[in-house]
């Protein structure tokens, strides 16, 4: 399991987030920095896991690409695609907050279909004129890693 739980970790050099400065270990909740605390204890912060940091620089790639928007899409467009993207990452931290690998794995589902929709959005405003191709691939190069970590987070935790 610890192999599997590794290959969750990002290893995507190209991401800007810095990995976790604490090793790894497997909980019941999927994967954690080990703390200070001792080998018993679980630490259940959301914020150690690679996925969660992914999907969250994923948010601020696209609220950066939506500020220009036209107007007009304030509450339409603009709120929608934002709304989704902010969903993965919310849904990934509510996940690490729960008793069992199952509801953790049920969020984490829910995370891969706001990932969907993001994604959606995405092809969406590039349609219409709203976003250039190279902020299109960027953001869709984004969504599909977030979507595979969570695909593998989802079979770890179902295992």
């Amino acid at each position: 399991m610890v192999r599997e739980i590794q290959r969750l970790r990002l290893a995507d050099s190209r991401c800007p987030l810095p990995a976790s400065r604490f090793p790894l270990r497997s909980t019941c909740l999927g994967v954690f920095a080990e703390t200070d605390l001792g080998s018993h204890s679980r630490m259940k912060d959301f914020r150690n896991l690679d996925v969660w940091r992914l999907a969250h620089e994923t948010v601020l790639v696209v609220y950066r690409a939506t500020e220009s928007l036209p107007a007009v899409e304030r509450y339409g467009l603009t709120s929608q695609i934002r709304r989704s993207a902010a969903s993965i990452a919310a849904n990934i931290a509510e996940g690490c907050g729960r008793d069992t690998d199952q509801d953790f794995a049920r969020f984490a589902v829910i995370a891969a279909a706001s990932a969907n929709e993001t994604e959606y959005h995405t092809i969406l405003a590039r349609d219409l004129g709203y976003i250039d191709e190279p902020t299109y691939d960027h953001l869709c190069g984004l969504i599909g890693r977030v979507r595979a970590m969570l695909t593998a987070l989802i079979r770890t935790l179902r295992l």
